[in-house]
């Protein structure tokens, strides 16, 4: 019996370390596949920029106390999707950035800089979005429509802020300082604020609401200040039943 159950553990946790293993084999390929496109389409502007980013989402998850193996799973997805992404991103801004007056003017400046934060930046989140489910998914695409939308217009707001000197100096024609692009610069903290929560944390800090599960905006609660009855969380009105017949 006991010879039986010891087999059962020993199987159970061989089967787990299969599993990591070909986990971790599966996101190792997709970072190389798209390595591989990356490079040969856009150089080694993706290898240096998922590189920062996957950086910065390691140590942000760590920080977080999540396990070396997620947290190191979670960077790899991150790197994939950006050199996934990287490529039409950058050719996007290629195509239409020229579109603008020069960026030696005033009105040139102003207007290329505020197009690579609005529209080129939610092109960026969309398509970076959708890349990362398909890597955290083994690439399946059923739910990717939820993963991009969700929380969509926060994600704008945080990355775009992140990284808005790289937009802005890419979109008026510095795409690279001492051979590193620009966006790289951003990158590692940007992977580092998004995993850590800390981006998150201060985007409703600002702005004081929160979306829920289904989009919807809901206010921040405010912190319940009478600590005499050794209640220190948000107020629950569904505390009040109990606390009368308590007192009755």
């Amino acid at each position: 019996m006991a010879e039986d159950l010891e087999n059962r553990v020993e199987d159970k946790e061989s089967k787990g370390w299969i599993r990591k293993a070909f986990d971790i084999g599966v996101d190792v390929t997709l970072a190389a596949a798209t390595t591989a496109l990356s490079v040969a389409t856009v150089g080694s502007s993706g290898f240096i920029v998922g590189g920062a980013f996957a950086l910065g989402s390691l140590i942000g998850n760590l920080s977080t106390g999540k396990k070396f193996y997620d947290s190191f799973r979670e960077s790899m997805h991150s790197y994939t999707a950006v050199n996934a992404v990287i490529a039409p991103i950058i050719w996007l801004g290629q195509a239409t950035f020229p579109l603008f007056p020069a960026s030696d003017t005033l009105i040139g400046y102003l207007s290329r800089s505020l197009y690579s934060l609005t529209a080129y930046n939610a092109a960026f989140v969309g398509s970076f979005g959708g890349a990362r489910h398909l890597a955290s998914n083994y690439l399946n695409p059923v739910g990717m429509v939820d993963a991009v939308t969700k929380d969509f217009w926060k994600k704008c707001a945080i990355v775009g802020t992140i990284f808005s000197p790289g937009y802005i100096l890419d979109a008026n024609g510095v795409s690279s300082i001492m051979g590193i692009p620009t966006f790289a610069y951003n990158a590692l903290p940007a992977g580092f604020l998004a995993a850590s929560g800390l981006a998150d944390e201060a985007y409703d800090f600002m702005f004081g609401k929160k979306e829920d599960a289904h989009g919807n905006k809901e206010e921040k609660k405010e912190k319940n200040a009478n600590h005499s009855a050794g209640h220190t969380g948000y107020y629950d009105p569904r505390w009040l039943p109990s606390m009368r017949q308590a007192y009755q």
